[in-house]
């Protein structure tokens, strides 16, 4: 386990995959200040919604990026097989991979958290808040782009499956108010079925749109905020999703 963390590091540093990911949110985070100063009011605090929501965006693709290409690439150049024929199993090979995400993750939001502060107008709290959550996102991301990356070939169609659950995800909420509305206006039986998928799907998917807010960073987090909820989300879809890579990844010959 130990072994497959430092050499995703590793891998990183060599790609320079971190200096490239903080210098591409550096260039956002000008391109979101000239955006700011073109709006007519609150410009600080725009630029603090346009800073927030363009680095969350960013941080997921990334992520994402980096996770498939580098399994396939694992796997093709036969390094994965390497690894396997060593007196490590699976399991902890996933959990060393997963390890060197979640330190990705965690260092990312904490720049992310920086440039936010430095560039916007963000309430103390909820920036503590935003940025803790924002890592948690990029925790359960990560868990969801090594089972794709795992189960699928192709790293462009594990990104895509990714990057799809995840706008999903964000915008159950959408769907959920939509199909109540629809359904309180008419009660036919393609509202009913549609109803009914949109139940299903909303406990199959996180509600990561109760993530990183940015409406927290102008108006601090509200006292209702289920924190607990949004924590134990990260923790039982992060988990859920390492086990289905470690069932795929158990039953594949490498």
């Amino acid at each position: 386990m130990d072994e497959i963390f430092r050499y995703v590091l590793l891998i990183a540093r060599r790609d320079r995959v971190v200096w490239s990911l903080v210098a591409m949110m550096l260039m956002l985070a000008v391109a979101c200040l000239v955006l700011g100063h073109g709006v007519m009011v609150e410009e600080e605090q725009a630029t603090t919604v346009f800073l927030s929501g363009g680095l969350r965006l960013l941080l997921v693709m990334g992520l994402t990026l980096f996770t498939a290409t580098q399994l396939r690439h694992m796997d093709h150049s036969r390094e994965l097989a390497v690894f396997i024929s060593r007196p490590i199993t699976r399991g902890q090979f996933l959990l060393g991979f997963y390890a060197a995400l979640g330190v990705f993750a965690m260092g990312l939001s904490v720049v992310a958290a920086l440039l936010v502060k430095l560039v916007g107008v963000p309430d103390a709290q909820g920036l503590a808040v935003w940025g803790a959550t924002l890592a948690g996102e990029l925790l359960i991301i990560a868990a969801v782009a090594m089972a794709f990356g795992l189960m699928l070939k192709s790293p462009v169609v594990s990104a895509l499956a990714t990057l799809g659950y995840y706008f999903m995800a964000r915008m159950m909420s959408l769907f959920v108010m939509t199909q109540a509305s629809s359904l309180a206006k008419t009660h036919t039986a393609i509202d009913l079925v549609a109803d009914w998928v949109i139940k299903i799907g909303s406990y199959l998917v996180p509600r990561l749109d109760r993530f990183s807010q940015s409406e927290w960073l102008i108006y601090s987090v509200p006292q209702t905020l289920e924190r607990g909820l949004i924590y134990g989300q990260m923790l039982l879809f992060s988990a859920l999703f390492l086990v289905v890579a470690w069932l795929d990844f158990s039953r594949k010959e490498c």
